[in-house]
């Protein structure tokens, strides 16, 4: 009789920076053992979370910016070593767009 075993739970990991961010994202998957991982482009917005339109003299559109998702379904532990490696690159201190990562439940899989 072949035992069922339920599949191993994964966790979703989600990655959002700039394009110029790219290469550590990379880096850190494949420092990770990740070998498959999704990516599209999304454009990037900025508004004013306050102050008056006055101040705005010429009306000038705040700038989009080309960025990235990325996202991954993961066991647990490997979601927690990539954040952490990007942790270490938000370190640095280098950029004033910090990547930004996240994991979440995946609550079921098929």
């Amino acid at each position: 009789m072949t035992m069922i075993t339920e599949p191993t739970p994964l966790k979703l990991l989600m990655i959002t920076a700039i394009r110029e961010d790219e290469v550590f994202i990379k880096d850190a998957f494949k420092k990770a053992g990740i070998a498959i991982y999704s990516s599209f482009d999304i454009q990037g917005h900025q508004s004013k979370a306050h102050g008056n339109a006055l101040t705005n003299w010429f009306a000038m559109p705040l700038p989009e910016m080309d960025a990235l998702l990325y996202f991954a379904f993961l066991p647990s532990e490997d979601a927690k070593t990539v954040v952490n490696l990007l942790k270490e690159v938000n370190a640095q201190d280098y950029s004033a767009h910090p990547i930004r990562s996240f994991i979440m439940e995946a609550m079921q899989a098929s």
